[in-house]
């Protein structure tokens, strides 16, 4: 075989690797857990600890990375994430990765798809320019209160909002200070997006990452404790979905830039919202002058009836109701 065809069959291999998800291999989740229990509560899937997309990114850049030694993850495009990936109880998945050239195609299990693209070392970062002026307001809470308020769900390991400095009718900057768990300075690009639509709306104030066009780092992520800059924008909402593009910044430098970050958004007004963040305090149910407590079925998808069945739902209680047909399950 020719010089050549050796360098494209290596170029092309496939290679597979097992991933365990579980607490004790990933303890910075209990900081990722979607719903809120009594203290000392003994059953641990009940919390619903989640890996989070964005650690998900993470995880395929250093798998790639192992896998074919001397090259740098600079890219990922494509990014698709399925389904949530739950750490209790404890399971294996399998991340299979097949690269051509400088692409790498990554899946992980049935959770997520996506692209890391390689190469020897990072590319130019564009040069920061000042940003054109336009209207902004102080934010209604402060970065500290957005977590004591538990409008971000997530514990110390993923709280990296430090500062909120302005919101408009498209956008938000903030800073952010790196923190300690795989991907979370990305997911903080995420709770910025949160932020803003706590901030702007009513309605619709549940949102999960769906897919990203494309992320680019300029150079490696800062170390933990760094500050760093962020400007996200925003595409004209829909009921369903919305869009945000962001910049991050460190030292005056583009370290990283998110293109067609997509969320999809649940139906959840502020009084829904209060019920999830503080089950303990609010309730669903609106009770009438008799006492009789009623419900609105708002969820009209799957994932969101899901969603907030775990607020109420044990594991028992989840495992008959996942047995039912899906059209009896909203019953």
């Amino acid at each position: 075989r020719s010089a050549a065809g050796v360098v494209a069959a290596l170029a092309s291999d496939t290679v597979h690797s097992d991933l365990r998800v579980s607490l004790h291999d990933m303890p910075f989740l209990r900081d990722h857990r979607f719903f809120r229990q009594r203290e000392n509560w003994p059953v641990e899937s009940d919390y619903r600890p989640v890996v989070p997309a964005t650690t998900l990114v993470e995880l395929a850049r250093r798998r790639v990375e192992t896998a074919w030694p001397g090259v740098t993850a600079v890219a990922v495009r494509g990014a698709e994430f399925t389904r949530w990936l739950v750490a209790e109880p404890a399971t294996t998945v399998t991340i299979s990765m097949t690269r051509k050239g400088t692409d790498v195609e990554v899946t992980i299990g049935p959770f997520a798809r996506l692209v890391v693209e390689v190469d020897r070392g990072y590319p130019r970062g564009g040069s920061v320019t000042e940003p054109e002026s336009r209207p902004e307001r102080t934010p209604p809470l402060s970065a500290a209160e957005i977590y004591s308020e538990r409008q971000m769900f997530h514990g110390p390991a993923y709280q990296g909002l430090s500062a909120l400095w302005g919101i408009g009718a498209r956008h938000i900057r903030g800073e952010l200070v790196v923190p300690d768990a795989p991907g979370a300075l990305l997911d903080n690009v995420g709770q910025l997006l949160g932020c803003w639509m706590m901030a702007t709306d009513d309605d619709r104030l549940l949102a999960f990452p769906q897919s990203i066009d494309r992320i680019t780092w300029y150079e490696p992520e800062p170390g933990p404790g760094t500050k760093v800059d962020c400007v996200a924008e925003f595409g004209t909402p829909l009921p369903g979905l919305i869009d945000m593009t962001a910049t991050l910044v460190w030292d005056g430098r583009i370290i990283a830039r998110i293109d067609g970050w997509q969320d999809i958004r649940f139906p959840c007004d502020r009084r829904e919202h209060r019920a999830y963040a503080f089950p303990d305090r609010h309730s669903l149910s609106t009770v009438d002058d008799d006492g009789l407590a009623s419900v609105v079925d708002r969820w009209i998808s799957p994932a969101a009836r899901e969603f907030y069945g775990g607020v109420y739902l044990n594991d028992v209680e989840r495992a008959a109701w996942s047995q039912c047909a899906p059209r009896y399950r909203r019953r």
